[in-house]
């Protein structure tokens, strides 16, 4: 189900069907932690359910990170609670602690239910987990194993995937437990306005750009982890770039721009840009709220007692209700175009009543060519990566990111053309 369509109403829905059947009395969400107060809001607006005693939450993060938090929601489920899993996508990686850990959460009951709005990223790979959890039989296979032996093509060599196989037949074991619903088929929707801002580096940044992208580089030529140093290239010249003080200039006239009767999201992905932002706000006696992993000041802004909310995107952009704006301005993008367009979700929902209106701040770097170039193949950067690194030797792979991470002088209008 689309974001903004009601997927927790409908989860609430469910387990109050099967409550009234006798067959359940308890119901367990797992969620991304950044979510939980929204999900128990929406909780209280839609019911009379008593925290503790008719319901629990549990951050899908806190269950990988805390044993503790594990084994109480472990303890805590049996054959008569409904276990709802929101945002399923975040178990797709089947090695990762969280995935291992929710699936042995959903062996304790027959009452499951799963939900998200892209349940897959790349391969048919992503689903494995997401399925099983709700039950193995579905697919059939006992361990992610066989799966991968009959639904994914991999490189005789180097072992990396390249494609997926069989998808009808898991198509056909997966219909009968799947519903979709889109947003339009909901609500009518209001148009979408996408703006691109585009500046060019100084000739100080320029060459700081450039002496960091060779330092990196020439590191990683000496150096067997590619992976982590690819990692490294890639967010240290995005946060370069992101904290240009040209940058912030341009931030000032987007918000020159706008309707000064209207609130409006500035996501982010680091801290000190966030303080750059926050000092020019405060310059301005503007009022704002601040969304990140440490600060949670998302309510002021919904009450709109704040006109801007300075977000984190890796924070922010799920599970959030931002209707009571239409403005966003992407001071910074994610490598991953899934937390983009979570991120627009946010305000482009049911009950938005303006058109929603999209910024986006792009430099004339390489970095940032790139993660533009990703975000239109609706794709993740650091992944696409990955996959080539596989393939070619550092040699090749050197040649290639210095040539697509370089400056590029190309006349402005040419990057407006491609703008999202």
């Amino acid at each position: 189900m689309d974001m903004g369509t009601g997927k927790t109403l409908t989860a609430l829905k469910l387990f109050d069907i099967r409550r009234k059947a006798g067959k359940v009395d308890k119901l367990i969400i797992l969620c991304p932690i950044s979510g939980k107060r929204n999900t128990i809001a929406e909780i209280e607006k839609h019911t009379y359910f008593v925290y503790g005693r008719d319901y629990e939450i549990f951050g899908i993060d806190s269950i990988s990170q805390s044993d503790r938090i594990y084994l109480e929601a472990l303890y805590g489920i049996n054959s008569r609670t409904m276990l709802v899993l929101d945002e399923s996508t975040y178990i797709k990686n089947p090695y990762a602690i969280r995935s291992k850990r929710a699936l042995e959460l959903s062996k304790k009951t027959d009452y499951k239910l799963i939900m998200t709005g892209t349940p897959i990223t790349k391969f048919v790979n992503d689903l494995w987990a997401q399925i099983t959890f709700l039950s193995p039989l579905i697919f059939g296979y006992k361990s992610y194993h066989s799966f991968a032996n009959n639904h994914l093509i991999f490189h005789k060599e180097k072992g990396y995937i390249i494609r997926s196989a069989n998808v009808d037949y898991l198509t056909q074991k997966l219909s009968p437990y799947i519903y979709e619903k889109k947003i339009e088929e909901v609500i009518d929707m209001p148009e979408q306005s996408y703006n691109l801002k585009y500046y060019f580096l100084s000739q100080k940044k320029r060459e700081e750009y450039e002496l960091l992208k060779d330092k990196i580089l020439g590191e990683w030529l000496l150096e067997d982890a590619s992976d982590q140093i690819i990692y490294r290239l890639f967010t240290e010249l995005q946060k370069l770039v992101s904290y240009d003080p040209d940058r912030l200039n341009i931030l000032v006239d987007i918000i020159r721009e706008l309707n000064p009767e209207q609130q409006a999201i500035i996501w982010t992905k680091y801290h000190k840009e966030r303080d750059y932002i926050i000092d020019y706000l405060k310059s301005q006696g503007e009022s704002f709220s601040i969304f990140d992993g440490k600060h949670k000041q998302e309510d002021a802004f919904k009450q709109k007692r704040t006109r801007f909310l300075v977000a984190n995107l890796q924070t922010g952009s799920r599970m959030q209700n931002f209707q009571n704006s239409h403005y966003q301005i992407f001071y910074s993008n994610s490598f991953d175009y899934d937390i983009r367009i979570q991120a627009e979700r946010r305000t482009w929902r049911a009950g938005q009543k303006h058109k929603c209106i999209y910024y986006d701040i792009q430099s004339n770097t390489g970095i940032e060519n790139l993660i533009f170039y990703s975000l239109r193949k609706k794709s993740n950067l650091l992944r696409d990566f990955q996959d080539l690194s596989r393939r070619f030797n550092k040699k090749y792979l050197e040649e290639y990111l210095r040539k697509e991470l370089a400056i590029n002088d190309t006349d402005r209008s040419e990057f407006e053309s491609k703008a999202m």
